[in-house]
């Protein structure tokens, strides 16, 4: 048998990822936002797609932060060279919250108890705050973010880079509860005086059908996931117009039967 595996061979099935398509993802999601930064959602090896290449390509279309589920997965963009920002969705452990100093990540306090994790490291580390406005997963309850946020501000070392939140149901524009989660948020910062750090509470699905969640007047960020990969599922909108699906699956006909 000769070394066949001295030679490329191409399978009859690809998947092909259209950079350029991203880019274009990327100047209409930018239009639905004007004066808010995006965070590029590359978890999940940027949802199939290829978290280097995307990342690199978001870097270069002057996407400055990126965020992942798992320190496993901002550590592999560090060691492929990516440069940018970070934000690590999972809360840090006390296991891995050295993996965030040592490779410049940036943590999520959802609790008390995750903000001693970071404290334990004695180095300077931006951190973003998790609400839970009703979604009932991560996230500190608005009674008690107050405090936690006027403990993070004690902290020497520990900058409060973002306060945030998740909604639940903005892909379905007609439900109440992202209203209800919207209000919660924005009575929390009010109580507050004025907000403490920059603000985000807008997904993919926000961005397209809850324009308040995008006013820049209030919030500086949202976080774009599934929507830069043309993939949004919005009622009647299959993508919303203007995306495109940056992934093409290609094959050849291996028969052919009448």
């Amino acid at each position: 048998v000769k070394r066949a595996q001295q030679q490329t061979i191409p399978h009859a099935s690809q998947a092909i990822i259209h950079l350029d398509r991203l880019e274009q993802n990327v100047h209409t999601i930018r239009g639905r936002m004007p004066g808010i930064e995006l965070i590029g959602v590359v978890k999940a090896n940027a949802y199939g797609h290829g978290s280097t290449r995307v990342s690199s390509k978001l870097h270069n279309l002057g996407v400055r932060t990126l965020s992942v589920a798992t320190v496993s997965e901002a550590v592999h963009l560090r060691e492929h060279g990516i440069s940018s920002e970070i934000i690590v969705f999972a809360p840090p452990t006390s296991e891995s919250i050295y993996a965030f100093a040592e490779y410049d990540l940036q943590p999520i306090v959802d609790c008390p108890e995750t903000l001693s994790i970071v404290e334990q490291t004695g180095k300077a580390m931006d951190v973003h705050l998790k609400v839970d406005t009703g979604m009932g997963r991560l996230g500190v309850t608005t009674q008690d973010a107050i405090r936690l946020i006027r403990r993070i501000e004690t902290r020497s070392g520990v900058n409060l880079s973002s306060i945030w939140t998740h909604f639940a149901r903005a892909d379905e524009p007609e439900n109440e509860m992202t209203r209800l989660q919207f209000d919660r948020f924005t009575h929390l910062i009010d109580q507050l005086g004025s907000p403490p750090a920059p603000l985000h509470v807008a997904a993919s699905a926000a961005v397209f059908s809850f324009p308040e969640s995008v006013d820049p007047t209030i919030m500086s960020m949202a976080r774009v996931g599934v929507a830069l990969y043309g993939l949004l599922d919005l009622p009647n909108e299959r993508p919303p117009a203007g995306l495109s699906p940056v992934m093409e699956f290609v094959s050849r006909v291996s028969a052919v039967k009448t």
